[in-house]
This record gives C-alpha cells, structure tokens and sequence, in this order.
C-alpha cells in the first residue's frame, strides 16, 4: 500500500509505492531525513499478503516432507511397498539405490515449508534447489539409460520447470514486492502483525 509525502521545497503531495524514497519525485529536492525515514518506515510495515502459490507450496512442501520422514522409518522394516522406474524393490533396497536423492528432497521440502511458514527471505534460492535436484536426477537416470528421447525429455523438463520457478519466484511483482518487504523490515510472521501482537 503506498504512502503520501508533501515535499517541504515545493509543497508537492506525492504518492509513494516502494523504498527507497531520496527526492521529491515533482521538483526532484533530496527529502529531509526524518521524512524518508518515517515514509520508508510506513511503507516496511505494510506486509503484503504471501502469493497464494507460496501458501500452497509451503502446505505441499509439509506433505512431501512428512511423507519422507515416514518411508526413512518404514522403508528398513520392509514395511510398505517400494518401486525404482516402476520396478519393485523391498525397503532397504530402496534406501541404498534411491534413498539419498529422496532424503535430500524431502530435507530441502522440510527447509521450504518452514521458511515459507516463518516468512524467511533464503527460501527463493531454495525452492530452486529443490528444482535443480529434480533435474540432475532426471537427467542423470536418463544418461543411465542411455536414451536420447528420456535425456531429451528430462532436460526440457528441467528447463521448463526451473525456467517457469525462476521466472515466478523472481520476476512476478507480486512475488518480488512480498520478499522484498521481508528483507527490508525483517523476518516476522504477517499473521503476528495482522492480529496486532
């Protein structure tokens, strides 16, 4: 939500929607310090809403994340069933070939969905870790197999999804204006604020 400034040197009311605020923007004088220090202040504590796909993926990233912490408990026991390329294998075969690649995205899925939670500004580079992750599995299976169509198909994928993350997480103003506000007035929860504690 933007901030109304009137310049003291020309009188000028002016609308303000972003730091940093150094001149008047209608005669362009340096503003006072105290001025710009209380309208960037304003402006800090106005907490845009988290975009609704960072909602959903911090809920989806709990899911994943929880699903893994189960098969690391029930994949040794042999308890549940277990598929490498739509092969079956038991358990524990499933930790020595898969189980690194699967714990480690379901750590980056757990890291995600707290930082989303606790509004932390390093959840951006994460999210694409996680995409980057995926990637080189997809791609590192296809060069196993030897395939020119699955090495195709992987690096588009990867291209697509990491292309399409990047572009959300970085280049969507709704997106930037929310991590942004985080980084300039801090990490605290918007729901703190909205209820006023």
């Amino acid at each position: 939500m933007p901030v109304g400034i009137v310049c003291p040197e020309c009188g000028a009311a002016s609308v303000i929607d972003s730091p940093p605020i150094l001149e008047c923007p209608v005669c362009h004088e340096v503003l006072p310090d105290d001025l710009r220090r209380s309208a960037e202040a304003s402006l800090a504590m106005q907490r845009p809403p988290r975009p609704a796909l960072l909602t959903v993926g911090a809920y989806v990233s709990a899911l994943f994340g929880f699903m893994t912490i189960l098969t690391f408990i029930f994949a040794p026991l042999n308890i549940g069933s277990y598929s490498i390329n739509n092969i079956p294998v038991t358990g524990p075969q499933f930790l020595r070939q898969a189980g690194w690649l699967f714990g480690a995205a379901g750590v980056v899925c757990i890291a995600v969905s707290y930082g989303l939670f606790k509004e932390r500004i390093w959840t951006r580079p994460l999210m694409l870790s996680y995409w980057t992750l995926l990637g080189a599995h997809l791609l590192g299976d296809a060069f196993g197999r030897k395939s020119t169509e699955d090495v195709i198909g992987a690096l588009l994928f990867t291209c697509v999804t990491l292309g399409s993350a990047s572009a959300y997480l970085y280049l969507r103003k709704s997106v930037r204006d929310y991590y942004r506000t985080i980084a300039t007035s801090g990490a605290f929860s918007y729901h703190a604020v909205a209820r006023g504690v």
